[in-house]
This record gives C-alpha cells, structure tokens and sequence, in this order.
C-alpha cells in the first residue's frame, strides 16, 4: 500500500505559552506539488520545522512514508527529505560547489564524493545557473544567488520530498 509521503493529523504547537499551531491536519502526495500559503507569523516556517524533525510537535502525529517521523532515522530522513530554509548563516568561507557537494552528504560513504556525487552536484550547478559561481565563498554571494546555491544543494541531495521555506526570497 502506497502511504502519502507526509501524513499530518491534530498536531499542535507552541513558543512557550503562545500556541502557533493547533490541530493541523494534512497530507502531502509523494508525487504532488503543494503550496502552503498565510500572513506573515501564521506558522508556515514553524510548520516546515515540525515536518523535517527540527522541533517536535506537542500533541498530534506526524508520519513520513507511512512511520512516525521521529523513529525514522536521522540519516534515512536526510536522504528522503531536502528541506531549504529561509535563511541559512554560513560560518565558513566554503565555496559554492562545496556547499552544493554538502547536499550528498546522506549519500557519502565514508565522508568522500564519488565521481559520480561531484556530477550530480555540476549538474545541479547547471540546472540552477550557479556553474559561473562555483569557486566563489558562499558568504559572498547577493542573497538571490545564495538561495539558488542552496537550492542547488538540496537538488543534490536527491530526495523524495522537497520542502521549501520561501525559495523566492531575495
């Protein structure tokens, strides 16, 4: 039997005291395109978070393929789940192409690209336009090259689900 690739039901959550969400129910089709539109502070981030396992909803479940998000484990939801978030602080001087080669990372044996992880990761800089930046330092980068870098990273990762915190901006 095919499961939706997310499954949300009656979930809750809060900052504290202040409830941001409350009984919220979805399902996400592995194979659809899905859009979650609201004001500004509705929740949408909080919601991506809840769904790629960066907080942990207070009541209600949440299922990836059909399990429990939190007994699948962390490796295995990195490879079926790309998640691009709305901003991303970059540390380090790295540069474009090792940041798009990070979204092999769930794919990596021992930590070392493949030739074939360093061609999914050129082509990913293709499909995005970024090839022309590839030996730039991320943290040099206008913010709308960055966001396309960073989906470039995501695209790299090859994940089953893709979910995206304002992909436009900038």
């Amino acid at each position: 039997m095919d499961h939706p690739a997310y499954e949300v039901r009656d979930l809750s959550f809060g900052y504290g005291r202040a409830p941001v969400l409350d009984g919220i129910s979805l399902q996400l089709a592995a194979d659809g395109f899905g859009a979650l539109l609201g004001p500004n502070g509705s929740g949408k981030s909080t919601l991506l978070r809840l769904l790629v396992g960066r907080l942990r909803q207070e009541r209600g479940s949440i299922e990836l393929g059909g399990r429990p998000l939190h007994r699948v484990p962390a490796a295995e939801r990195a490879r079926a789940v790309g998640y691009l978030p709305q901003e991303v602080h970059a540390a380090y001087p790295f540069t474009v192409r090792q940041v798009v080669l990070m979204g092999r990372f769930p794919h990596l044996s021992f930590g070392l690209e493949s030739a074939h992880d360093l061609a999914v990761a050129e082509a990913c800089l293709e499909r995005t336009a970024t090839t022309h930046l590839a030996e730039r330092p991320f943290p040099s980068l206008s913010g709308g090259e960055k966001q396309r870098v960073l989906l470039a990273s995501v695209l790299a990762q090859e994940p089953r689900v893709m979910l995206l915190d304002e992909p436009t901006a900038a």
